[in-house]
């Protein structure tokens, strides 16, 4: 949606001219005092993020309604984007394997490393959330390196005066322009690397040029293909050992990470069906003093009909041989147990999105079951394969 688009939108919504259903992202972004209903329709990530959502009712001080629609069909959602972070064991050898690659193992201290994250993040089939967080925990808490100012690979440019740009021969202009190649009908792509490859001329001159002629308005430029520099704060492994172990703490680091967001969720299904004042429970999550206030707060689902809320049985399915054949012709790979078990649960990542199964009968299709039991099935066909 356009950006004017939204705005009108959203001043009709300041304006009470209108009811505006909308992501979590529009909702936190607002600052509205008369809002009258909060209606949670899916399960909160913690008890953190629904203390903020709620906190959006009634600024005014006027009372307002939160609704929270509890249901096990809700856990799906949340259990996607948990176990949609953790990358396999398999990834991670390959990832600290690349990091660590023969090359880059060689280095001193105080050399530097650049590393393509994007392409890292397709070909090791890790999300770029989880990819940014195992780098910095391989920065602040492994301590192998320290990330340093980034650069970019792609260079396009829209001239605006091309006389300007004729005139300038200056050695690093020339090495500038013989680096040139069209992108498009107005967009010129430079190739800084061939640039910084003619004799006398480095990238940092080729970058200092191109920016001198897009602040006297000759270009207009822009940048793409972010590229991450580290710097060595001691020599990478080298050896199978040595990067098992980087392996092993990163992926025990990951399985916790993984487990806090499953014990969040369960810390909001608890605060919603307890046998207690939600008001008075929530401000105890929060470590709030309760001296001189009432036991109950007298207006949450508890207070008004102290009968506890309770989400219906719902036990996951157990995994069909069947569909497990489905999803084993779909997937030929049998490297990662965790990756059919993605496509099985209906897990969106790189490789599946690379591979096109989003839109196979078979992404989704054992999305009842459990599922790390569905990473125990896929595993014993793969180690038995």
């Amino acid at each position: 949606m356009q950006t004017e688009k939204k705005t009108q939108l959203q001043d009709r919504f300041m304006a009470n001219d209108m009811i505006m259903v909308a992501t979590i992202a529009f909702g936190m972004g607002i600052d509205k005092p008369n809002i009258r209903n909060i209606i949670n329709f899916d399960i909160p990530a913690s008890v953190e993020a629904y203390s903020q959502q709620i906190g959006r009712a009634g600024r005014d001080g006027k009372p307002s309604i939160c609704a929270f629609y509890l249901c096990p069909e809700d856990l799906y959602l949340r259990d996607i984007f948990t176990y949609g972070e953790q990358p396999s064991a398999n990834s991670l050898r390959r990832l600290v394997k690349d990091i660590c690659s023969p090359a880059n193992a060689r280095l001193d201290v105080g050399d530097t490393i650049t590393v393509d994250r994007y392409n890292q993040s397709k070909e090791f089939d890790i999300k770029a959330i989880a990819l940014s967080i195992l780098y910095a925990h391989l920065e602040l808490e492994l301590g192998l390196f320290r990330a340093t100012t980034p650069k970019y690979s792609n260079y396009t440019y829209q001239t605006h005066s091309p006389h300007f740009i004729q005139a300038d021969k200056s050695p690093v202009a020339m090495a500038v322009k013989t680096a040139v190649f069209k992108k498009g009908p107005k967009w010129s792509h430079v190739d800084v690397d061939a640039a910084a490859a003619v004799p006398g001329i480095v990238r940092a001159d080729v970058l200092q040029k191109l920016n001198e002629w897009g602040e006297s308005g000759a270009i207009e430029l822009k940048t793409g293909g972010v590229r991450h520099v580290y710097r060595l704060l001691r020599k990478l492994p080298s050896t199978s050992e040595e990067i098992g172990g980087i392996v092993k703490k990163l992926y025990s680091y990951m399985q916790a990470r993984e487990q806090q967001d499953l014990g969040r969720t369960k810390d909001v299904i608890g605060l919603i069906s307890s046998e207690s004042c939600i008001s008075r429970r929530l401000a105890a999550y929060f470590g709030d003093g309760s001296e001189g206030m009432p036991a109950e707060c007298g207006h949450c689902v508890w207070c008004e009909t102290h009968t506890q809320v309770s989400m219906p049985e719902m036990p996951p399915a157990s995994p069909d041989p069947a569909l497990v054949d489905k999803v084993l012709t779909a997937c030929h790979a049998r490297d990662d147990p965790r990756f059919l078990a993605r496509v099985a649960f209906g897990i969106v990542s790189p490789r599946v999105t690379a591979m096109r199964l989003g839109r196979d009968p078979v992404f989704g299709s054992m999305n009842v079951c459990d599922f790390m039991e569905l990473v125990r099935v896929f595993t014993d066909i793969c180690e038995g394969s």
